[in-house]
């Protein structure tokens, strides 16, 4: 158990060099990024739908830029499938309901590939679930790769464009 505190301690330190190493070559003298430019087309407009419906992913698509006529969003996050477990290295996902109806109906699949075709990327996402599973919960790196693989999985088996991890609600949980 040691091993796993420090190797998040580790991670930890690890992120915020790489979160220095981005700002010390900053130009700008303050690290404030330069204002956009008013013309740019360069945007990033996430929506994060929590239990998603059929509708409420449909919706987003009505959203467009006023200048461009383009989608607002571009990313669309399904918020959120589970890990569930009672043991850290024995990690598994978990649809809720209204995924479920979303993921798994020719009608949830069809809108979710009509978003993709109007260049909307879409995301899942995994929470963790009060129980002993996730990347809190001080799992061995097999469990890290099995768990991993399940996500990867389950983004090729639904044709999502990727994954969000929110790594929160572990019955067992390290800070930095």
């Amino acid at each position: 158990m040691k091993i796993n505190k420090y190797a998040n301690v580790l991670s930890c330190l690890v992120a915020a060099l790489i979160l220095t190493a981005c700002n010390s070559g900053s130009s700008q003298s303050n690290n404030v990024a330069p204002p956009l430019d008013a013309t740019s087309t360069t945007y990033n407009n996430i929506a994060v739908l929590n239990n998603p419906s059929v509708n409420d992913v449909t919706n987003i698509a009505n959203y467009k830029l006023n200048l461009t006529n383009q989608p607002f969003y571009n990313t669309v996050v399904l918020f959120a499938s589970n890990i569930h477990g009672n043991t850290p290295d024995e990690a598994s996902l978990y649809n809720n309901q209204y995924l479920t109806e979303l993921l798994d109906t020719p009608e949830g699949i069809a809108v979710i590939r009509g978003l993709q075709h109007a260049g909307i990327k879409v995301q899942l996402s995994y929470l963790g679930d009060w129980q002993n599973a996730g990347w809190s919960c001080a799992m061995s790196a097999k469990g890290v790769e099995s768990l991993s693989n399940q996500m990867v999985a389950a983004v090729n088996h639904y044709g999502a464009d990727g994954i969000m991890i929110d790594d929160e609600y572990c019955k067992l949980q390290w800070s930095c």
